[in-house]
């Protein structure tokens, strides 16, 4: 009897168990694994991204940097600046419609609850700046430094935080970067800050560009 539970318990093993320092190195390959079929930011889009910060923030400098005093951008780049905004938006929005189309459940109240903060941070923002103003902020502070660097810090701590959770250490670098850019540029003049974020944060987003590129082709 014991020769023959022996026996079975031997076969059993060799045939398809796994010890626990095993199972754990296949679970951790299999976690990896998933997070990188979820990071859905090729090359190209941080290239996008770098195109559209440097338009965007490079016109809001060309409309605002003769006016003395600053009273912030104004003419036919104000235009501009939202197509460019809302062109981003959809290919991004696009492109993540395409990873997260079988995702359901709980995945997906994340997802929404995530775009949701995103949306509430822009309009605290600048229903903010009505507030700066009733407080008698200048038009320096409020459509100069403020509104130049605060959606970059935002979005940016946001990316870093998801990146971190996702392991992403590449995005993360880039996001911090972004932030850094920002409050940089804080100490440049009300005009200068919208030129200093739109050349800075389009070198960080070039340099995420071209790192990855070099990962790929690795």
């Amino acid at each position: 009897m014991n020769g023959t539970t022996d026996i079975n318990v031997a076969i059993t093993e060799d045939d398809g168990g796994l010890d626990p320092r095993q199972a754990a190195e296949l679970l951790s390959q299999t976690e990896k694994q998933t997070k990188r079929a979820f990071d859905f930011a090729p090359p190209w889009l941080s290239l996008f991204g770098a195109a559209i910060l440097l338009v965007a923030y490079g016109g809001l400098y060309m409309a605002a940097r003769n006016e003395h005093p600053y009273k912030g951008p104004h003419g036919p780049w104000l235009l501009v600046v939202p197509v460019a905004i809302v062109a981003s938006v959809s290919v991004r929005l696009r492109l993540f419609d395409k990873v997260s189309a079988g995702l359901t459940g709980p995945t997906q109240v994340r997802i929404h609850a995530t775009s949701a903060a995103i949306v509430l941070g822009f309009i605290c923002i600048y229903t903010f700046d009505a507030a700066l103003r009733h407080a008698g902020a200048s038009y320096s502070i409020v459509y100069g430094v403020f509104d130049a660097a605060a959606p970059i810090l935002i979005l940016g701590a946001m990316g870093a935080a998801n990146a971190a959770w996702r392991e992403d250490w590449l995005t993360m670098g880039s996001a911090t970067g972004l932030m850094v850019v920002a409050t940089t540029a804080a100490f440049a003049s009300p005009a200068g800050s919208w030129a200093v974020i739109g050349i800075g944060g389009c070198i960080v987003l070039l340099s995420n560009a071209a790192v990855k590129i070099r990962l790929q082709r690795r």
